[in-house]
């Protein structure tokens, strides 16, 4: 493909779409004499069943056609001959794959004279609509944002998530001055505010195998994920709050750190008390609001038929007045006819 691609083909390419100087056309129905580019060109759109007398044509025997002013109608010349070999004329369909084409399939190109069949395949290249492809949307990719999740007030969320990452980077150091405590000395570490939560995780990680039990990835994740909660400002809601506090207890547990860990467990029972009545009272309103609304809802359907009730009866009664009106007219005009007549009685008396 880079072969059929290269400076070769673009100059032979070149070639092919620029006549020659009083270059001579040849009629699509004469089959050329010798093996040339022209001739499997010529193959290609003549049938191998057409009649013999199809190729009997004599250019002479035709008037020649005015040629139109430029101005006018441009002619198009037809290109010169191609001199290169038949495997290096067009790309093949291997060398050029093209996705299929959904729409319906353009209508097949005719030859027409004047027209030579190397044109009709370059044009054919060429001008083949390309397939264009769209990014549809999976249903995978959509994530359904949770509509009644509970949220503390952000500040109470910032402290306490704030309050946890301290409480494990001091459950952290603890246990790193009883058991890493050559570790602490080689970094320099002499306070717990030298080290952030998510290098203690990183460290953990690269020693689990001296733990009696062995943190999973997860949970190492989890609890460092508490220090980008905290210094990014990410609003979180309560489960997720919930499940934070679980794993900050399972890590001082497999740290061994009962009393940072009891510390945990009292702020995570608090927590929850707070997150369930939280929530209790906004479903309380929920529920509230929607029974209100279906209330007004229907108010406003009684409302809607009164409304249409009116405007009927203000029809009816429009219609009544038009036809009072009309015979009251009808009935003036009955009248003038009367006195209309007698005064033309009168004057033809007179």
């Amino acid at each position: 493909m880079r072969g059929q691609f290269g400076s070769n083909y673009t100059a032979q390419s070149l070639d092919c779409d620029i006549p020659e100087h009083d270059a001579k056309e040849k009629p699509i129905g004469e089959k050329p004499a010798e093996d040339t580019p022209e001739r499997l060109d010529w193959e290609l759109l003549v049938p191998a069943d057409a009649p013999a007398e199809a190729s009997a044509y004599d250019p002479e025997e035709e008037a020649p056609v005015e040629a139109a002013p430029a101005e006018e109608a441009p002619t198009e010349e037809a290109p010169a001959a191609y001199d290169g070999s038949p495997e290096e004329e067009l790309p093949t369909a291997e060398a050029c794959p093209v996705e299929v084409y959904n729409e319906d399939a353009p209508a097949e190109a005719k030859p027409t004279e004047g027209t030579s069949p190397r044109s009709i395949l370059v044009s054919v290249f060429i001008y083949s609509p390309v397939p264009y492809t769209v990014e549809e949307t999976c249903e995978d990719d959509y994530v359904p944002k949770e509509q009644d999740a509970t949220y503390l007030p952000f500040s109470s969320q910032h402290k306490l998530i704030t309050f946890l990452q301290e409480v494990l980077e001091g459950a952290c150091f603890a246990y790193g001055r009883r058991e890493l405590s050559k570790l602490l000395n080689e970094r320099g570490w002499n306070c717990v505010e030298a080290v952030p939560l998510r290098i203690w995780m990183d460290q953990l990680a690269n020693r689990r195998h001296i733990l009696d039990t062995i943190p999973s990835e997860r949970l190492l994740e989890s609890v460092a994920g508490t220090q980008d909660i905290a210094v990014n400002r990410t609003p979180i809601d309560s489960s997720r709050m919930k499940k934070f506090l679980e794993d900050a207890a399972e890590l001082t547990d497999i740290l061994k750190m009962k009393d940072y860990g009891d510390i945990i467990r009292k702020v995570r029972v608090d927590i929850n008390k707070t997150t369930e009545g939280l929530s209790r009272e906004e479903q309380e309103a929920k529920d509230r609001q929607e029974k209100n609304l279906k209330r007004i809802a229907e108010e406003r359907k009684i409302l809607d038929e009164r409304e249409a009730d009116v405007r009927k009866e203000r029809g009816k009664n429009k219609r009544e007045r038009q036809i009072s009106a009309g015979l009251e007219v009808k009935g003036l005009l009955d009248e003038a006819k009367k006195s209309f007549g007698i005064t033309v009685f009168f004057d033809e008396l007179a």
